[in-house]
């Protein structure tokens, strides 16, 4: 499995004007910066402590790595500062946001905790899904408004844009199916339809292990659906790190009992699409590292929809 790592930015590299502002935000001289390696984007992201001692978590990008990251930045932003307090989320305590061209910067309270490890085990990982079955109880029904998972999931369109324009890659088992596939992943607008805040991307590098409990991290791709679709795609990301396979994953939730399973397969269709369909296109700016790890997850998604399909 390929790490969930991309390349960071690091402390001294960061332009002295935002380094000032940093400093100022958190109102004492920076006397230590880890950077955290986990995660894919091309950023300063990093633990700072402080001369009084103080700590914070910071995440800072520039506008001219990547030209989606600012933007998931500032949709971070939005989600993070209006989730309810009490959440297992660590809190915003305050942003900056230069602009067009400019840096996007977060500052949030440091959770002192680790991810959990790789290949998974089995009681950190029972421990996750309570937290994410806990988490999902709490945001249902949603206590923002968010856009509709649906809209988002039926947007990626990964097996019809690669059966508009075929990249050398694809298996010869979705090649065969791909009309099938097609027809799958547009029922998924309707098969995420619900009323429950979804994160859409929990995965072990946005979860830290701190004191027994769970804290989720990185909250651009919020939503709103169907609660079981968050259990559903973590259930494939654990299989591709080592865990056990995503069928019986997705069956610990409380969320996957009763699920009908053509609005799993059409979900499961839907993200395997997306998938494969980004592996096989040539590395985002700044991300060199993103493809493979799609790539890996493709194919433990892919697998469970021919199960699931055949």
């Amino acid at each position: 499995m390929p790490p969930a790592r991309g390349v960071r930015i690091e402390w001294p590299d960061v332009p002295p004007r935002i380094r000032e502002r940093i400093r100022r935000g958190v109102g004492s001289e920076i006397v230590e910066a880890r950077t955290q390696p986990e995660g894919f984007s091309p950023a300063l992201v990093a633990r700072l402590r402080t001369a009084d001692n103080q700590r914070v978590f910071i995440k800072a990008v520039p506008g001219d790595v990547n030209p989606d990251s600012p933007d998931i930045y500032r949709r971070e932003i939005e989600i993070v500062s209006r989730l309810p307090d009490d959440l297992p989320v660590p809190r915003l305590l305050w942003s900056f946001d230069e602009g067009p061209g400019g840096w996007v910067v977060l500052c949030f309270e440091d959770v002192e905790g680790r991810h959990p490890v790789l290949p998974w085990n089995e009681e950190e990982l029972n421990v996750v899904m309570t937290a994410i079955d806990d988490l999902l109880l709490r945001l249902t029904p949603a206590p923002i408004e968010a856009g509709r998972a649906g809209d988002h999931i039926a947007a990626w369109a990964g097996w019809r844009r690669l059966r508009e324009r075929p990249i050398h890659g694809v298996g010869a088992w979705a090649l065969s199916h791909l009309d099938d596939l097609v027809a799958l992943e547009q029922a998924s607008l309707e098969a995420a339809a619900g009323r429950s805040l979804l994160h859409l991307d929990i995965r072990g590098d946005n979860l830290l292990l701190a004191d027994g409990r769970v804290w989720f991290v990185d909250w651009p791709w919020a939503c709103v659906g169907a609660a079981w679709i968050d259990p559903l795609f973590f259930a494939f990301s654990v299989e591709t790190q080592g865990g056990p396979p995503a069928g019986d994953v997705f069956a610990r939730s409380r969320w996957s009992h009763g699920v009908v399973e053509a609005a799993i397969a059409a979900a499961l269709c839907a993200v395997a699409g997306m998938l494969v369909h980004h592996s096989l296109l040539p590395p985002p700016p700044g991300l060199p590292t993103l493809r493979p790890f799609q790539a890996a997850q493709g194919r433990v998604a892919v697998r469970w929809l021919r199960e699931l399909m055949e």
